[in-house]
């Protein structure tokens, strides 16, 4: 299907291009083969439903004037291009609504990681560290976090917290990223018993 094929239908596109040429790329893309972006759109099954296949005036009637700095964007990146999938959205926006972002539901609300850290004032790289963690959404959104369940078990000991120095045990918790020191013991399991009571006395406090 090829651009000049397209219908000028009442001559609404000559005072409305902007709108039109939208309409013109959102159809090639997922209707003509030959398109550059067809194995983004076309290719993955995307449509344009028919009611805006079948003209302009119909596209202009639902999606109304395109504000200025903003494109057609679809709300759901798998749907179609339809009334209720589509709006004008800024670069911003569209950039938080790609294929790879990642979406979080807390509170009532869905949005993406970079949303959330605007909103709670949690840097987003530690948001997405904590979600690839699998980590609670009350822990997600926390600013007191403590990562005590990244210590790793010693080699020998096989406990948490628990590391030999010397000939004794060494406890220590990772708090903010921080190891902070426990103490020595005689056995590990001691040196256990202390990295336990600390983890407890941090979730209390955690969650005062």
């Amino acid at each position: 299907m090829s651009r000049h094929k397209f219908p000028e239908t009442h001559g609404l596109w000559r005072s409305h291009k902007a709108e039109y040429r939208c309409w013109q790329d959102m159809i090639q893309r997922c209707h003509n083969p030959s398109n550059s972006s067809w194995h983004l759109y076309g290719e993955r099954g995307i449509r344009v439903c028919d009611r805006w296949l079948e003209s302009f005036v119909n596209f202009y009637q639902d999606m109304g004037k395109r504000p200025d700095g903003m494109s057609l964007d679809r709300i759901n990146n798998d749907g179609p291009y339809d009334p209720k999938n589509c709006r004008w959205a800024t670069a911003k926006t569209q950039a938080r609504n790609h294929r790879g972002c990642v979406f979080i539901e807390h509170m009532g609300k869905r949005q993406t990681i970079a949303e959330w850290a605007e909103e709670v004032g949690i840097d987003a790289i530690t948001l997405r560290s904590r979600y690839k963690r699998g980590l609670t959404a009350e822990q997600l959104f926390s600013k007191t976090m403590f990562n005590q369940h990244k210590a790793r078990p010693n080699s020998k000991s096989r406990l948490l917290g628990v590391s030999a120095h010397r000939k004794k045990w060494k406890s220590q918790i990772n708090v903010n990223g921080h190891y902070r020191y426990l103490g020595l013991f005689n056995t590990p399991e001691e040196a256990h018993a202390a990295y336990v009571a600390a983890r407890s006395k941090l979730k209390e406090k955690n969650h005062e």
